[in-house]
């Protein structure tokens, strides 16, 4: 089946999409070189996020066919993602890279994704954990940015954004005013922040994504995008 890209440039998620590439299985480096497509598998690869690279052990000597610099182009395993990157240093089949600033990945929504304005009002209210020790639970009502029947954006403070942020356990409870008897479980994706003005004074908030693991019902988001 023919699959559809998308572009991103979220940092976060790209950074999300290095570490699920566990698998080495179909992560290769290829470069057109005197007008032939060299292809390096890659053995494994580490990530460095503090100096934005990624050393990859490859199947070949790769220090005959790249010089420092050079522009090369990258596939890892999670959602066959790829990317251009450059050659920051080489020693026989071990090659440092610069992370990509962005990426071609698989877009995994399939429905359609409808978007709201602030001024329509759209929130959802979700449960999450407050206190991992003492499994307090908090309920909190968001600005709801999208929603699909896989996957919804929200925006939160950046006082709220630690709340979703490698937890585990959050759900949607709410969409406006209609409780749901059983709650949709999230897993969080990505966070980005934003500016926007109000009042005359320049604020700054987060936007996060997550999926939802079941399909939301029909007749949920008809209800919620009317």
């Amino acid at each position: 089946m023919l699959q559809n890209y998308r572009t991103s440039d979220n940092f976060n998620e790209i950074i999300k999409i290095f570490k699920r590439s566990v698998s080495e299985d179909d992560c290769f480096v290829w470069q057109h070189i005197a007008g032939n497509r060299s292809i390096f598998p890659i053995k494994s690869f580490i990530l460095n996020e503090k100096f934005m690279t990624f050393q990859a052990e490859l199947e070949q000597d790769f220090t005959q066919a790249l010089s420092e610099g050079e522009t090369v182009f990258a596939k890892v395993f999670y959602r066959d993602t790829v990317f251009k990157c450059k050659v920051i240093s080489s020693i026989h089949n071990t090659v440092t890279f610069s992370l990509p600033r962005e990426v071609k990945t698989i877009e995994m929504r399939d429905n359609y994704r409808f978007k709201f304005k602030p001024s329509e009002g759209k929130h959802a209210t979700l449960t999450f954990n407050v206190d991992l020790v003492m499994k307090a639970k908090r309920a909190t009502t968001f600005q709801v940015i999208d929603i699909c029947e896989n996957g919804i954006s929200i925006v939160v403070s950046e006082k709220d954004l630690s709340n979703f942020v490698d937890n585990g356990e959050v759900t949607i409870n709410r969409l406006q005013d209609m409780d749901l008897s059983s709650p949709y479980p999230l897993e969080f994706i990505y966070h980005q922040k934003f500016r926007f003005k109000s009042k005359g004074r320049i604020q700054t908030a987060y936007r996060i994504g997550f999926k939802i693991s079941e399909p939301v019902s029909k007749i949920h988001l008809e209800y919620f995008t009317l």
